[in-house]
C-alpha cells in the first residue's frame, strides 16, 4: 500500500490508502513537507488510513494510528483535512516535548516575525496584509520554537483564511488562491498553501526571531498603531499564555523554555489601527540591517 510520509516537530507520520485519489491530494497538502530519514532511524511513525467506504466515492473511513476508526468523511478533501489536523494535536498532549506559541508567523529571507494575540485581534488581517507587502506567510495559528536556539518555523497545515480577509486580498488574489493546488472552500473561508503563491515553503528551516508583535493585549491601551515596548521579563509573562507549555508541563517550564527566544527577539505591544498605518509603524520597529516590507 503506498504511503505519503510528513513531520510534526519531531515525530514522523504517514497515511496509507489504496486510492490514488487519496495518495494523490495527501501529497500536495501533506507531503510537500516530506521527510528524509534513514531506514533504521528508531524514530517513532503514526501510521493515518484513509478508505473507500461508499459506493460511489461519497463515504471515507479515515483510521487513526492505533488503527482505530477515527471518523467518516463524505470526500476525499475532508478526509485529508481530518488528517491534517488530528497529526497536529499530539502536539498539546501533556507528555508532548514540542513547544508552540499560539501566533502567526511571516518571514522574509532567515528571519521571522510573530503575530501574537487573542482570538478576533486582527492577527490573520495583520498577517495577510504583510504577506501582500512581501513577506512569506508561513502560518497563521500555530508557530514552533526550538527553546535552546530560539528558532521559528511553521506548523505542517495550510492557513486557514476567513470570509472578511477577501476585502483585504481583493476579488482577482482570491481567483489566484482558489486556483491553487492546495485550496479548499470552508463554511468560514478557505484553506490552502501560501507557498503555492510564491514565498518561503513552510518546511523552511527555523528562521532566526527578529521582532514580535502583540496585538489587543490584556490591560494594555493604546492608541492606533501606537507601539510600546516590553522588557524580557513582560515578554516571558505576556508570551506564556499562548504556549502549549502552560497547559502540559506549567508556567515554570513555560518560562524556562521561552527564555532564548525572549533574549533574542525585541517585543512591542502595538494598537490596533488602519492597516496601512499598522504597517508603517512594524517597518519602523524591524531592525535596519534584516528586512523592511
Amino acid at each position: 500500500m503506498a504511503t505519503v510520509s510528513w513531520q510534526v516537530a519531531n515525530r514522523r507520520h504517514e497515511l496509507v490508502s489504496e486510492s490514488p485519489m487519496v495518495l494523490a491530494l495527501g501529497i500536495v497538502i501533506l507531503g510537500y513537507r516530506q521527510v528524509y530519514l534513514p531506514a533504521a532511524c528508531d524514530q517513532p511513525v503514526l501510521r493515518w488510513r484513509i478508505d473507500d467506504f461508499g459506493y460511489s466515492g461519497d463515504r471515507w473511513q479515515v483510521h487513526g494510528p492505533t488503527g482505530e476508526l477515527f471518523t467518516t468523511c463524505t470526500s476525499v478533501a475532508d478526509a485529508i483535512r481530518t488528517v491534517e489536523y488530528s497529526a497536529l494535536q499530539e502536539l498539546f498532549l501533556p507528555d508532548s516535548s514540542v513547544t508552540t506559541l499560539h501566533a502567526a508567523l511571516l518571514g522574509r529571507g532567515r528571519f521571522g516575525l510573530l503575530i501574537v494575540g487573542p482570538a478576533e485581534s486582527g492577527k490573520s488581517t495583520l498577517a495577510i496584509a504583510l504577506w501582500l507587502a512581501g513577506f512569506s506567510l508561513l502560518g497563521d495559528d500555530i508557530a514552533l520554537l526550538d527553546p535552546e536556539g530560539g528558532g521559528l518555523s511553521a506548523a505542517p497545515r495550510r492557513v486557514s483564511l476567513r470570509h472578511p480577509s477577501r476585502r483585504l486580498l481583493g476579488d482577482d488574489f482570491w481567483q489566484r488562491l482558489a486556483a491553487t493546488p492546495s485550496f479548499m472552500p470552508t463554511s468560514e473561508g478557505c484553506l490552502f498553501h501560501p507557498h503555492e503563491l510564491g514565498g518561503l515553503p513552510a518546511s523552511a528551516c527555523a528562521l532566526a526571531p527578529t521582532l514580535i508583535v502583540f496585538l489587543a493585549r490584556r490591560g494594555v491601551k493604546l492608541g492606533a498603531a501606537e507601539s510600546r515596548r516590553l522588557s524580557p521579563a513582560e515578554l516571558l509573562v505576556a508570551l506564556a499564555p499562548y504556549s502549549n507549555v502552560v497547559r502540559t508541563a506549567g508556567m515554570g517550564a513555560a518560562l524556562n523554555r521561552l527564555q532564548k527566544l525572549a533574549e533574542l527577539a525585541p517585543a512591542y505591544d502595538l494598537g490596533r489601527g488602519p492597516i496601512p498605518s499598522m504597517l508603517e509603524a512594524i517597518a519602523a520597529l524591524l531592525p535596519q540591517d534584516h528586512f523592511r516590507p
